[in-house]
């Protein structure tokens, strides 16, 4: 393993050694993962692999249609919920059901 020097402020370098620790680890370790997750590329099978992983009691309700999959839901003034068709139509206008 070869050896990586950095400076960091201090301060930051203190809270992360306290968010270590409360993990039940070292910085050093905490480094490493970072550096390991760092370098590897988004979206490969062991990211998606310990996504699912991570995941695993998640339970999404059923199967979706492509629409359903697609819409996304916001939040507007007096806290109604409304459906936001993310496609796009001809005048470029996102589409509020």
């Amino acid at each position: 393993m070869k050896n990586v020097t950095f400076s960091a402020d201090e301060h930051w370098i203190e809270q992360a050694r306290l968010v270590a620790r409360s993990r039940h680890t070292t910085l050093n370790a905490a480094f490493r993962e970072w550096l390991e997750q760092y370098a590897t590329p988004v979206g490969s099978a062991k990211e998606v692999d310990a996504l699912m992983k991570r995941l695993w009691h998640v339970n999404a309700g059923g199967v979706f249609s492509r629409d359903e999959t697609n819409a996304r839901f916001s939040t507007v003034a007096g806290g109604e919920s409304v459906r936001v068709d993310c496609r796009h139509d001809a005048t470029r206008q996102i589409r509020v059901r």
